[in-house]
């Protein structure tokens, strides 16, 4: 897939994120919806995005990827609003300040970490991946033999000679065992995702319930 192919896969989540943040507004202002209420909703989206994207393959393009791109978009926007609302929105005087400045070194710091760790994560997986596909990739097996005689016979047809065609043929099954093995690594940094958000949510829950109750009990 080509960067300008990317963008244009990746263009219908950002409208409707924008649009989700849109409807979000006019949710909890005319409906009076509760902020929470749509917390729930933007995470348990986003896991089933992340869950569908985590299946993706080689073979995968647009209509295999939009519905998780456009899914992963519209929790976003209902998790974003929602969320700033609730930090900021009880804040008053200088504590806004604060608030604000807490909030986004939190969310940077956060976004930053995550990048990081995927990043690792997939660097080590797609090395790991790699070894474990190469040494299966052994001369004398027969599907080894089989591409490699389909991918000279590909290269001889559009007149490279039979000796070059056979040495380009064995870089391009290397290229198709390191693009496997990167196909497998983001694979599994999907599910890892996935699996974070499964692991976050109840934690995130129950911390917001114990601050509200130790914030209550001096009043009480």
């Amino acid at each position: 897939m080509t960067l300008t192919a990317a963008g244009m896969l990746l263009l219908p989540s950002a409208l409707a994120f924008i649009g989700t943040l849109f409807l979000t507004a006019m949710l909890i202002r005319r409906c009076r919806l509760p902020l929470i209420a749509m917390v729930p909703f933007g995470v348990v989206s986003f896991i089933v995005a992340m869950w569908m994207l985590s299946g993706a393959n080689g073979e995968s393009g647009f209509p295999d990827l939009m519905p998780a791109i456009l899914l992963r978009g519209i929790a976003l926007g209902f998790l974003f609003l929602p969320i700033t609302l609730i930090t900021l929105l009880e804040l008053r005087g200088t504590a806004i300040a604060y608030g604000v400045g807490l909030f986004n070194a939190g969310r940077q710091a956060g976004g930053l970490l995550g990048v990081a760790f995927l990043e690792t994560l997939i660097d080590h997986e797609r090395a790991l991946n790699q070894s474990v596909l190469a040494a299966h990739i052994l001369p004398g097996r027969t599907a080894v033999t089989e591409r490699l005689v389909a991918l000279t016979r590909g290269l001889a047809a559009y007149g490279m000679e039979q000796g070059e065609a056979a040495k380009v043929a064995v870089r391009l099954l290397g290229r198709e065992v390191a693009m496997q093995a990167g196909i497998i690594a983001f694979d599994t940094a999907f599910l890892v995702v996935t699996l974070f958000f499964f692991a976050a949510a109840p934690v995130l829950i129950g911390a917001k319930v114990l601050i509200a109750r130790l914030v209550s009990e001096p009043a009480a």
